[in-house]
C-alpha cells in the first residue's frame, strides 16, 4: 500500500542522508524522491456497510446459499467475526478451533505472531452472541482443524460481492410499490461500487469494524487498539471524519461557561435582552422616535433598533443601529 511505500522510502531517505553526513556518499541519490501521500495515492477507495446493508447482506448470504466452497451459515459467522474484530482475510484464514476462546470469562480469539500483519500476537474480544453462534458451530471440528474453509485469496473478495448482489436483488424486490422499486434500481444501496466510487471487497468488512466503533462514539485510541493501528494517525485519517459530531457536543458543553452573567432588568429603563444585544454590539444606541414595547415586563424605550420589535415581541431577533448616542436623563 501508499502507506507501507511511505513508511519503508521515509527510512531508507533517513539512512542515504546519514551515509552522506558520515562522508560515505558524496551525494544523496534519493534527495530529489518525494514521499507518496497515503490519501490521494490510495489504489482503492473502501466503502463501508451500514447497518440496514448488513442486515440485507444476510438475508442475501441465506438466499444464495452454498457457494466459494462455504455453506450459508458460515459465510455469515465469517463475516459477523471480520466486523466484530476488524481481522483481516489472512488472519481469519489463519484461524483454528484452539484459537477461541469461548467458554470463561469475556470470550475472545487469539492470533499467533506469525498470523499477524505487525508479528505481534492479538487478542480479539467477541461478545456472547456471537462466542455462542461459535460454539456451536466449532464443536464438529477438531482442535487443529481451519475454522471456515475460506476460498484462495484471489476470490475471497467474489465471494462477498456475490452474496452483496443476492442482497441488493432481495431489497430491490422488497416493495410492490413500482416507484419505489425503480429508486431502489437507481440507488448505491448494496452496490459494490457507490457513488463515491468507493469499492466493496472482503477488506470492507474490517473497515466497518472501524467505522462503525467511530460512529457509536468510541475513543479514537480505543478504535486504534482493536484496528491495530500503528500510530493513532493512521486511525484519525481514515475514521476521523466520522468522529466529528464528538466536536459538535463539545461545543454544546462548553456554552454554559461562555454564557452572559443574570442581569437585573429595568436597569437605566432597558430590558436584559436589551442590555445584551447593546453590549454585544458594543455601542450603546437609542432611539430617535422613541416606541416603547413592554417585554417581560420592562420597558425598552431607550435601545435604537431597527423593527423596534417582531411579532413576539423578542428583541434578541432584532439588530442594533450601532448609533452611538448619549440620552438625556438616562445616565449612560
Amino acid at each position: 500500500s501508499a502507506r507501507t511505500v511511505q513508511y519503508n522510502l521515509h527510512a531508507i531517505k533517513h539512512f542515504t542522508k546519514w551515509l552522506v553526513s558520515t562522508g560515505r556518499l558524496h551525494g544523496d541519490p534519493l534527495l530529489s524522491v518525494e514521499l507518496p501521500n497515503p490519501k490521494s495515492d490510495r489504489r482503492k477507495e473502501r466503502r463501508m456497510l451500514t447497518p440496514d446493508e448488513w442486515n440485507w447482506l444476510v438475508r442475501g448470504t441465506m438466499q444464495a446459499g452454498f457457494h466459494s466452497n462455504m455453506d450459508a451459515t458460515a459465510r455469515i459467522l465469517l463475516y459477523r467475526l471480520a466486523i466484530h474484530t476488524g481481522l483481516r482475510s489472512s488472519e481469519l484464514r489463519s484461524l483454528y478451533r484452539g484459537h477461541f476462546h469461548l467458554t470463561d470469562g469475556q470470550p475472545y480469539v487469539r492470533l499467533r505472531s506469525d498470523s499477524t500483519k505487525n508479528s505481534q500476537t492479538a487478542i480479539q474480544y467477541i461478545d456472547q452472541g456471537l462466542a455462542e453462534d461459535l460454539r456451536v458451530y466449532l464443536s464438529t471440528k477438531t482442535p487443529r482443524a481451519p475454522a471456515f474453509s475460506m476460498p484462495c485469496t484471489t476470490k475471497v473478495a467474489a465471494m462477498v460481492q456475490r452474496d452483496l448482489t443476492a442482497g441488493r436483488v432481495l431489497w430491490v424486490k422488497d416493495t410492490k410499490d413500482a416507484e419505489v422499486r425503480a429508486k431502489r434500481e437507481q440507488s448505491d444501496f448494496l452496490s459494490i461500487q457507490n457513488e463515491a466510487g468507493q469499492k466493496f471487497d472482503f477488506h470492507c468488512l474490517r473497515h466497518t469494524c472501524g467505522a462503525w466503533l467511530a460512529l457509536r462514539g468510541v475513543q479514537p485510541k480505543i478504535i486504534q487498539s482493536v484496528m491495530r493501528h500503528s500510530t493513532i494517525t493512521l486511525t484519525l485519517d481514515t475514521y476521523g471524519h466520522l468522529l466529528k459530531g464528538s466536536e459538535a457536543a463539545a461545543s454544546t458543553q462548553s456554552a454554559p461557561m461562555t454564557a452572559m452573567p443574570a442581569l437585573a432588568t429595568g436597569t437605566d429603563g432597558l430590558s436584559e435582552t436589551c442590555y445584551r444585544i447593546a453590549t454585544r454590539e458594543g455601542a450603546w444606541a437609542v432611539l430617535e422616535a422613541a416606541k416603547p414595547c413592554e417585554i417581560g415586563q420592562a420597558v425598552c424605550k431607550d435601545a435604537m433598533l431597527e423593527n423596534h420589535h417582531n411579532s413576539q415581541g423578542n428583541c434578541e431577533n432584532l439588530r442594533l443601529l450601532a448609533k452611538p448616542y448619549k440620552a438625556e436623563g438616562t445616565g449612560f
